[in-house]
């Protein structure tokens, strides 16, 4: 997430080079959505071996008394290697990608839209404080419930 929007601002920047307020609507949308894909894409690409071998280690049961399949993270990643190729570190990319733009591209959009739901009944900036981590909270909570088969598909293969 820290590579994400650390790079964030410097590829909005080549899609939006003029002061972001020139931008209205669906304009500032798309190119606020574009620039977080491809930010997503790239850190997903360093990001993602390391989610693959993640999830073969805390997969790795095994009975009682039986040595376990891999002994360290790098010992994952060799026999990953070695057994499967560059290949078996991306397995599941792909679903991966589209959960990521899927996630970019409709959670500030479900959040505004739960945020104006709400309404402002109360001035002040706790009360404000409040409305946003409440719409926040419920938004995330609803992306998470429609992208959880991608992600249950991506650790899968």
């Amino acid at each position: 997430m820290f590579l994400r929007v650390f790079m964030y601002d410097k590829v909005k920047l080549s899609f939006m080079p003029y002061d972001t307020h020139k931008y209205r609507g669906f304009d500032y949308f798309w190119r606020s959505a574009t620039a977080f894909s491809i930010c997503t894409l790239f850190t997903t690409l360093i990001v993602y071996p390391f989610d693959v071998v993640h999830t073969r280690i805390s997969s790795d049961l095994t009975h009682k008394g039986q040595p376990r399949l891999f002994t360290t993270t790098f010992d994952c990643f060799n026999r990953t290697h070695l057994d499967e190729g560059r290949t078996g570190l991306y397995k599941g990319f792909q679903l991966a990608i589209l959960s990521s733009i899927l996630r970019a591209s409709f959670s500030l959009p479900i959040y505004d839209t739960v945020k104006k739901m709400t309404g402002n009944k109360e001035d002040g900036f706790l009360a404000n404080f409040n409305q946003r981590v409440g719409a926040s909270f419920v938004s995330s909570m609803l992306m998470s419930l429609f992208l959880y088969p991608l992600d249950t598909m991506k650790r899968c293969q």
